[in-house]
């Protein structure tokens, strides 16, 4: 009996190990060439081949490879978060760090989008709110809503009377 367990583990075929050979058996299980993959997601036959041979050196680092297995996965209709966890069990680069997110060149220039695009752009709008509320002011002058201690020329005569 147990000839025929070690027999018969032997002989069914083994799960693929790693993210590449998954997503080979997964494409070639749905029929589609490397071609038709590579005209979908619009990355070349070269790099979905680097891909399932897990060449990690002739692939786009972080964030790109990541959004490549994540459109792969679409693609495939599997779960790609399972094969995100496979990308990284296989890249050994775990979740992107903040310090790696921080340098890449996307998230310099999403930094970049936050901060005002000039010094000149805010202290026209303070130049505006300002005169507006200037002219509010001559306007409550001009209608007499301002009491007569407010007025500038009512202090000046007060400084000038013992």
């Amino acid at each position: 009996m147990k000839q025929d367990d070690t027999l018969a583990s032997s002989s069914a075929p083994a799960a693929p190990q790693g993210l590449g050979p998954t997503l080979r058996s997964l494409r070639e299980s749905k029929s589609l060439s490397v071609a038709a993959v590579s005209a979908r997601l619009k990355f070349s036959p070269r790099q979905i081949e680097a891909l399932e041979a897990e060449n990690w050196q002739a692939l786009p680092k972080g964030l790109p490879l990541r959004g490549l297995v994540k459109n792969y996965a679409r693609l495939l209709e599997t779960d790609a978060e399972a094969l995100a966890v496979l990308l990284d069990a296989s890249t050994q680069q775990g979740h992107l760090s903040h310090q790696t997110l921080a340098s890449s060149p996307a998230a310099r220039s999403m930094g970049s989008m936050e901060k005002p695009r000039s010094s000149r752009g805010s202290w026209g709008w303070m130049f505006i709110v300002l005169v507006l509320v200037l002219v509010v002011l001559f306007y409550a002058l001009d209608r007499g809503w301002l009491p007569e201690s407010w007025l500038v020329s009512q202090w000046f005569n007060d400084v000038s009377q013992p």
